[in-house]
């Protein structure tokens, strides 16, 4: 893990950011990060960093990054608005479909609604397309 932490710290020193904090739980690294103008591009500073870490080390694991709190505020507006659906779904009885969306943010959907038994979620498609399916139960 210290390895981990100083390849981030060497990656980030060119980025011109922060560390705010750096934590390892369940398979899965965060790096939250402070900096300003980053988020536009944070997918992909998140999958070159990944990438890096790969090969330096050879450690394979979830990276959730994370910059001035950007991805935290876009989950909770996630969480929020399937929730809504999934609302909607179970009322009317009526599947809805999402647009494509990446991997994290359809696990976020599976996770958030997985406790419900008025509806059930799925994903379909491939690589780009792949996208979540609620439907009622």
């Amino acid at each position: 893990m210290e390895e981990t932490k100083s390849i981030i710290k060497e990656f980030i020193s060119f980025i011109d950011a922060e560390i705010e904090e750096i934590s390892f739980q369940e398979n899965i690294l965060y790096v939250n990060l402070k900096a300003f103008g980053l988020t536009e591009i944070l997918d992909d500073i998140q999958y070159l960093l990944k990438k890096i870490i790969a090969k330096k080390t050879g450690q394979f694991f979830y990276l959730h990054l994370d910059i001035n709190g950007y991805k935290k505020k876009k989950e909770e507006q996630l969480k929020q608005a399937v929730q809504i659906i999934a609302d909607q779904v179970a009322l009317f009885k009526k599947e809805k479909i999402l647009n494509p969306m990446p991997a994290y943010e359809r696990r976020i959907i599976h996770l958030e609604l997985a406790s419900r038994t008025d509806i059930k979620t799925e994903s379909i498609g491939e690589s780009k397309e792949r996208k979540v399916i609620i439907r009622p139960v």
